[in-house]
């Protein structure tokens, strides 16, 4: 019985998990991608995260702190819903 309950919950508990830790590592990534991008001067829209993704605060943050520098490079202050359709899907 016992081997029969771990032969159910360990597939659940490993998706669970790699849903987890999906929603936090493409955030990180992103993010990094982003701040890379402003410091190199590149023209970079403000940061969106796909629906569900964590680290939403810390997104918020990042694009009011570089929001000066965004301006200087010429991006623009709003993203366009093409712009976040293709950053998500690239994500």
């Amino acid at each position: 019985v016992l081997g029969l309950s771990a032969l159910i919950v360990a597939p659940i508990i490993f998706l669970v998990g790699v849903s987890l830790t999906h929603r936090i590592a493409g955030p990180i990534y992103r993010i990094q991608s982003f701040l890379e991008a402003v410091n190199e001067g590149r023209e970079v829209r403000p940061l969106t995260l796909r629906d569900g993704d964590n680290l939403t605060e810390l997104l918020t943050s990042l694009n009011e702190a570089t929001a000066d520098r965004r301006a200087s490079n010429g991006a623009a202050s709003e993203p366009s819903s093409s712009d976040s359709d293709a950053e998500r899907s690239a994500a």
